[in-house]
């Protein structure tokens, strides 16, 4: 039998261009908030830490107050872990982007969006950019983010490309433009501050018990 039979997929060519027909949910949005590089950190650090609060006001071995603010330092971090979906929630007008049906189109080279089918333009636009043309992008657990403008990006949900595609979009999306942005400090730096200060505020309770 020819050995050509057994070639790995692997040395396929790939499958450009993609086209996909995308529509991100509130739940993309909010992920891609979550872990956008100045809220990654505190993102990733947020239910480990009330975790570490909750466990220690029970193992402190003190109750009332002390333990209440450990409890109280716990929720803050849920909050702050949910605090993107509950904006969105509240403001869903303030998505930053096309919330609307949007039809994408990749290729090695380029990138084309097609907008307003769904009627939410006058008119069907195109826009159509050359990867290098991209103010950056990264990847969140649900999303690949791609920033088109100052105060617009552009979600593919993970969901809508295989693992195959998905790494072949990063792949180029790395050659082309190095690698996804960093997580900032800052993202760390309002958890960190809070929960500093109800710790000071922790301990000087417990000293009095």
């Amino acid at each position: 039998m020819d050995a050509l039979e057994y070639a790995p997929l692997a040395s396929a060519p790939p499958a450009w261009p993609i086209v996909r027909w995308v529509h991100p949910s509130l739940a993309d949005w909010a992920d891609a908030r979550s872990f956008a590089p100045e809220r990654r950190l505190g993102t990733r650090l947020a239910l480990p830490f009330a975790g570490a609060c909750v466990v220690g006001g029970f193992v402190s071995g003190f109750f009332g107050w002390p333990t209440g603010l450990l409890h109280l330092l716990g929720l803050y971090h849920v909050v702050e872990r949910l605090l993107p979906w509950l904006s969105l929630r509240q403001r869903p007008f303030e998505l930053e982007g096309p919330s609307g049906l949007v039809r994408v189109t990749l290729t090695p080279e380029v990138l084309v969006i097609d907008r307003g089918f769904d009627g939410a333009e006058l008119v069907p636009t195109t826009t159509q950019l050359r990867w290098e043309e991209l103010r950056g992008y990264y990847p969140s657990p649900r999303t690949l983010v791609l920033l088109i403008g100052e105060a617009e990006r552009l979600l593919l949900p993970r969901v809508a490309l295989s693992e195959f595609e998905w790494g072949l979009v990063l792949a180029e999306l790395e050659h082309k433009l190095g690698a996804p942005r960093p997580a900032r400090l800052r993202g760390a730096v309002r958890p960190l501050a809070v929960s500093g200060v109800v710790l000071v505020l922790w301990a000087l309770l417990q000293a009095q018990f």
